[in-house]
């Protein structure tokens, strides 16, 4: 082999691993924005669950006005998937704390936080699955 093809083959595994930790970088600094970014949107979800129970209609309870599932869908669906998992886990007992919150008794704020984040991840799983 000559000397060319040695240089080159170095080069490119230099080119690689200095790829690589960019990349490792780039995550590194993503996970930590979006480590950031989740207790700021279940703080903002928390605040306009209990804005948006002030629309509830009587008797149904059910609210003209509701921006804690768009606030949360349109935070999870700009993070990484691995993150939207956590964000969605961790939105269950934030729904459950602003309907306890609103005045709901405890099984009702449970039900209702639980279609909350299942309307959420369909909405996400329709949106990933429509490409």
């Amino acid at each position: 082999m000559s000397a060319g093809s040695d240089d080159r083959r170095r080069h490119e595994r230099v080119g690689m691993e200095g790829f690589l930790k960019q990349l490792d970088l780039a995550v590194h600094r993503a996970s930590a924005y979006w480590s950031a970014a989740t207790p700021a949107t279940l703080l903002v979800v928390l605040i306009s669950t209990r804005f948006g129970g002030m629309f509830s209609l009587a008797p149904s309870n059910i609210s003209a006005f509701w921006p804690a599932n768009a606030v949360l869908f349109a935070s999870a669906f700009l993070m990484p998937v691995k993150q939207r998992a956590v964000v969605l886990l961790l939105a269950l007992p934030t729904f459950v704390l602003a309907e306890l919150w609103i005045g709901y008794p405890g099984l009702n704020a449970l039900i209702y936080g639980l279609a909350n984040v299942a309307e959420v991840s369909v909405l996400l799983w329709l949106m990933r699955r429509a490409g």
